[in-house]
């Protein structure tokens, strides 16, 4: 599809299993995030919510609310501008030099600066914050494009829709396909363009990065039922453990090494309080220590 003239961008996301979409204006720029207290005097018409996200217009035009509520998400988080097929996306915060969390586009942490996400890249709020997918419009169609075989963050009604065509399966957040093609899936046609193995692993192992990223930050902000989740997305998925056996080199399991640490010394550190009884801690480091034995005697097992 590419950069044709008249092409144009939409942000979808789905709240409660509802989806819920805004076509953008060119040239215009939008704060996609809490409002500022001087946004809130604006828009007091609209009666906004202080924790509530918001899409906006800086002049005070135009508002949709997203449905969504995050105490972590930042006032003015991120700052979005359509220009044709692509979105110019800054990591805004409510001082302009950035967010508190960050703002992610598929798995690349932007921290006071900007990036350009595509149709089929995602834009998270945050590590673990609330999530948009970002669709090209030309003409009368809708389109988002994905590697073949590479993980990325779908949302999961847009996954379940995808995975019920009879030609494409998704794991978790893994779109896994056989052959490029193109398939329809929430009212969205699904580009998929061919990746090869050696590349698809790399990137596999990356995603496999971004996972322990989110385990790091939830159990940071004690939210250990994310943490323990995401790492049973590692462990439980055979895409990410073929790719982890299959891995030519040791980074991925000193980087566990170093998690299981960090989790145990974070642990040590809240000795006293009901968090140390916590059952998704006990289990997290219970998985970690199995995961990091059997990976080496795999490894072992390989080379040998």
């Amino acid at each position: 599809m590419g950069q044709e003239v008249g092409c144009r961008v939409a942000l979808t996301w789905w709240i409660k299993g509802e989806q819920k979409s805004i076509t953008l204006e060119q040239g215009r720029s939008y704060y996609l995030g809490r409002m500022s207290i001087e946004d809130l005097r604006t828009y007091k018409d609209s009666d906004p919510d202080p924790l509530r996200i918001y899409i906006y217009t800086p002049q005070g035009d135009a508002i949709v609310d997203t449905g969504f509520n995050s105490s972590i998400t930042s006032r003015r988080h991120a700052l979005i501008t359509p220009k044709d097929c692509a979105l110019d996306v800054l990591d805004h915060g409510s001082r302009g030099t950035g967010s508190k969390n960050g703002t992610y586009i598929g798995s690349r942490k932007l921290h006071g600066s900007r990036g350009e996400a595509r149709p089929g890249d995602t834009i998270r709020l945050g590590a673990t914050g609330p999530q948009f997918i970002v669709v090209g419009i030309y003409g009368d169609k809708r389109f988002i494009t994905l590697d073949g075989g590479v993980p990325i963050d779908l949302p999961q009604p847009l996954a379940r829709s995808i995975r019920s065509t009879s030609t494409v399966k998704l794991g978790e957040e893994a779109v896994v396909t056989p052959a490029p093609g193109r398939y329809k899936a929430e009212g969205v046609e699904v580009i998929v363009r061919d990746v090869n193995p050696e590349t698809r692993n790399l990137l596999v192992l990356h995603r496999i990065q971004v996972h322990i990223n989110r385990i790091l930050t939830s159990v940071k902000e004690r939210n250990f039922d994310d943490a323990y989740n995401n790492l049973m997305l590692i462990l439980d998925k055979a895409e990410y453990r073929e790719a982890l056996t299959n891995a030519e080199e040791q980074s991925i399991v000193e980087t566990y090494n170093e998690l299981s640490m960090y989790v145990r010394g974070y642990v040590k550190s809240m000795k006293g309080t009901s968090v140390v009884m916590h059952d998704d801690v006990q289990r997290l480091l219970k998985r970690l220590d199995k995961y990091i034995e059997e990976y080496i005697n795999s490894r072992a097992l390989a080379r040998a």
